[in-house]
């Protein structure tokens, strides 16, 4: 392989890596209600993110991104509003964690927001 190839050759791997590295909204901050453990995130085929409970005996199915990512924003957003206008998409983790102490998957998949003040 030539360095000349080389790029064209990583070029998919790092597009790869890219998704598997973006930034998962409520990541670190979503947990089982039920087991009282951390979900993770984590990408199925093909390229699909979902979060998932930690505890391999759970009951609880993946939860794709978008129905957790997109519900704990907007209530982020009714209860703060001012501090939520503007947030760039790549910092709203970031604030989130600020603001969130954690976020509880409950029955029927129910998110309790626990918000730290």
């Amino acid at each position: 392989m030539t360095n000349e190839d080389e790029p064209e050759a990583t070029e998919p791997l790092r597009r790869l890596s890219d998704i598997l590295l973006r930034p998962y909204l409520v990541r670190e901050l979503l947990w089982c209600g039920a087991c009282d453990v951390p979900w993770v995130p984590i990408l199925f085929p093909p390229m699909s993110r979902y979060y998932v409970c930690t505890k391999k005996e759970c009951s609880r199915p993946a939860m794709p991104a978008r129905l957790t990512e997109h519900p704990v924003w907007s209530r982020f957003v009714r209860t703060h509003g001012t501090l939520a206008q503007g947030v760039p998409r790549e910092r709203r983790h970031g604030v989130l964690k600020y603001e969130l102490r954690r976020v509880v998957v409950r029955d029927g998949m129910v998110l309790r927001l626990e918000w730290w003040r």
